[in-house]
């Protein structure tokens, strides 16, 4: 969801690969279909410049707080909803909260706006495959992050707080460290580096199941649609706040 990232690296070379390896696997025959059947709404995402703004030279610390602030209301706004409704997806050692707390770190660190826009219709999700789907979503927007953080350090500086965009770095870091520490060597266990690895087994695996596959792209496109409508408003100055 940003600037392409979910599905730049597919379109990298990926796809073909897949293609190859995968190619009798159902779920992962599903996998690219449910990436096919979204890719127009994602695209009118990554199309939004205050999201393709993330990647330019011209880039400020503004348009950067002003990203987090669209990303961290989807993501406040999903999260309870989906945590209610993803079901016997819930064993998985993630949650979609992870990415909230990264959120309201980065936007602590700037000063930035915890509030909420009123009067705004948060999807609901009718089974628990929709809700992953709608989770599929939130997941793909940190995809990438390694490339984002990197360019915004070169044109922002060091010091800029990425606990977001920068964890699967940071965290990967943490792990070569720990690994070093421990006489283990420089093959430490993935942390956030393999968060959409996780992710995406157990979403291949899901979707083997042709009803999933069906629920699963109601909740993206609902997803998609919602993030588009957050972002937009936040661009257009909808300054409404609740309490």
């Amino acid at each position: 969801m940003i600037p392409n990232e979910q599905g730049s690296a597919h379109r990298n070379g990926k796809d073909n690969e897949e293609g190859k390896d995968k190619g009798k696997d159902p779920g992962w025959s599903a996998r690219s279909q449910l990436r096919r059947l979204t890719r127009e709404a994602h695209g009118k995402v990554d199309s939004l410049p205050l999201l393709r703004g993330l990647m330019s030279r011209s880039v400020t610390v503004e348009d950067y707080r002003l990203a987090l602030t669209g990303l961290y209301r989807v993501n406040a706004l999903l999260c309870p909803v989906l945590d209610e409704g993803l079901g016997d997806h819930r064993h998985l050692s993630l949650r979609p909260t992870d990415l909230l707390r990264y959120l309201e770190l980065d936007l602590n660190a700037l000063g930035g706006d915890l509030s909420l826009p009123k009067g705004l219709e948060t999807p609901t999700f009718s089974t628990a495959d929709e809700a992953l789907g709608a989770w599929y979503v939130l997941e793909g927007s940190a995809l990438g992050g390694v490339t984002i953080a990197r360019r915004l350090r070169r044109v922002l500086g060091g010091a800029l707080p990425l606990a977001y965009f920068g964890q699967r770095a940071s965290q990967r870091a943490a792990a070569n460290d720990s690994a070093r520490n421990s006489g283990e060597g420089d093959s430490p266990p993935c942390l956030a580096a393999d968060r959409w690895s996780v992710f995406e087994a157990h979403l291949v695996d899901r979707l083997e199941e042709p009803a999933t596959l069906e629920g699963a792209l109601v909740g993206a496109r609902a997803s998609f649609a919602f993030v588009y409508r957050v972002i937009d408003g936040l661009a257009a100055g909808d300054s409404s706040r609740d309490g």
